[in-house]
């Protein structure tokens, strides 16, 4: 038996590994493409009209699908649908994309500042589509690859007991694959510095595209000679055949208190994540705006995070063998909250300085403000070491089929959180005339205040609910 889970237990890592590994290095590749080319404003929008209507899309096709698929059927179909899209977009939709991109003529695109300025972002993705598409689909990896399948078949082959110990350990070794990831993108991009971006592209796909062939087989041999095929397709009969459409598995999800305050966990976390870190980006652009310079700062970012997440998976492996489901789940509100703090109080003061709200690079001091960004974009990226764990131990004493269906929506409430903070940001830059995500930082200091106190709220409402269920047990 312990033999059999160690075994077990080393290829859910390496399957991590490789996983992460490949999610970030889509998550660098698509904002090096778009941010470069587009700004960071148009971000808020591709999330908003793109990314979310898509995620809706993939959640109804996927919770139908777990009536009449398989789950290694699932799992193997969407990564081989990631692996063609990305091979198909970077040697043909890309080398094409200034032919297939609609051209807008100066005076049209000054008649959409003067009149209709709240629909120059949509003019800008809708006129860039071959860009936008790109960012949407990398966007979706994570959220599909990472965080529903792979979580869902540990979930599914894993008990509480086991999970306080082995989540953490499994988040700790899946950290390699991050620092592999920032490695990879440093050196294709420096690479690059002798060529061009659509090298060092090429490059980053091709390297995806191999990782998710290793991901595919390392699944393959997991699913086939390890845990076996039946214990994770087994609750596939579990499903309640007459929930045939959204509206039937929203009831479901929502009809529990428990399940609502999971999600209300997860929004929290999304909204607060693409709130800050959209106005960080927007500095680190004005500073590096060629996409090679930009993806080897962020491999460096990246690195340092995974290292970061590191020191923090260690932390987390010790104290949940000792600190209740709460404090561990309260440990990430907090040190996000702390952080943004330090780097919106940054913001300020250089704005101050300068005594322009809009041009912080005006006199030196945008290095301070990437430099206090860039460490709250580490440390609350670092503390997904508490909030994943807490987060799939919370789904685990849930039964089928709302686990499965919980699941599912739990990536859909990651969409709606990101939508959400990206349609507040949408809202004020669309509406105040002469706004930047930099003049917004007071605004966004406000709405982070009140959503962090959301969350703690939840937090200690979940608490109760979760050690109800574990008596039960």
């Amino acid at each position: 038996m312990i033999k059999y889970e160690h075994k077990k237990l080393f290829f859910i890592c390496a399957l991590m590994i490789l996983t992460v590994y490949v999610f970030g290095l889509t998550r660098a590749v698509k904002d090096a493409l778009v941010i470069s080319a587009l700004g960071v404003e148009v971000i808020t929008t591709l999330k908003l009209y793109g990314t979310l209507p898509v995620t809706i899309i993939i959640i109804l096709t996927y919770t139908n699908l777990l009536k009449k698929v398989k789950k290694t059927t699932i799992y193997h179909s969407m990564n081989l649908f990631f692996s063609l899209f990305f091979l198909i977009y970077a040697f043909f939709i890309y080398p094409n994309a200034e032919s297939l991109n609609i051209k807008l003529e100066p005076h049209f695109m000054r008649e959409i500042r003067a009149d209709w300025y709240f629909l120059r972002y949509l003019v800008i993705v809708g006129s860039n589509w071959t860009h936008g598409l790109f960012y949407i689909i990398a966007e979706l990896w994570g959220s599909v690859m990472l965080m529903l399948l792979f979580w869902q078949i540990v979930n599914q082959t894993t008990d509480v007991k086991q999970a306080k110990k082995v989540y953490p350990i499994i988040m700790l070794v899946g950290q390699m694959g991050m620092v592999a990831s920032g490695e990879t993108i440093q050196y294709f991009a420096n690479f690059g510095l002798y060529g061009a971006w659509d090298q060092t592209f090429h490059y980053l796909i091709l390297t995806i595209v191999f990782l998710s062939l290793l991901i595919s087989l390392t699944f393959l041999y997991l699913s086939r000679f390890i845990v076996g095929i039946n214990n994770i397709n087994q609750v596939q009969q579990a499903i309640y055949p007459s929930r045939d459409n959204l509206i039937s598995n929203l009831q479901l999800v929502f009809s529990s208190r428990y399940t609502i305050l999971i999600m209300a966990l997860v929004f929290c976390y999304a909204f607060t994540s693409i709130l800050v870190e959209s106005i960080w980006k927007s500095i680190v652009r004005s500073s590096y705006p060629d996409p090679i310079d930009y993806s080897n700062f962020m491999g460096h970012i990246q690195t340092y995070t995974a290292v970061t997440s590191m020191i923090f998976m260690l932390i987390s492996a010790y104290l949940m063998r000792f600190i209740t489901w709460k404090a561990a789940s309260l440990i990430t509100p907090i040190v996000i909250f702390i952080t943004t703090a330090a780097f919106f109080s940054a913001l300020i003061y250089c704005d101050y300085v300068s005594q322009d709200g809009t041009n912080v690079e005006s006199i030196g001091m945008i290095s301070i403000a990437i430099l206090f960004g860039a460490i709250q974009n580490i440390f609350s990226r670092s503390c997904h070491a508490f909030f994943d764990p807490t987060k799939e131990i919370a789904f685990i004493p849930l039964p089928e089929p709302l686990r499965s269906i919980s699941k599912a929506f739990d990536i859909l409430t990651l969409r709606l959180g990101k939508a959400w903070g990206a349609f507040i940001q949408w809202i004020m830059l669309s509406f105040i005339p002469g706004s930047s995500l930099l003049t917004l930082v007071p605004n966004v200091f406000l709405i982070m205040i009140i959503i962090v106190a959301v969350w703690l709220l939840s937090v200690m409402a979940l608490s109760y609910e979760f050690n109800n269920k574990i008596y039960q047990k």
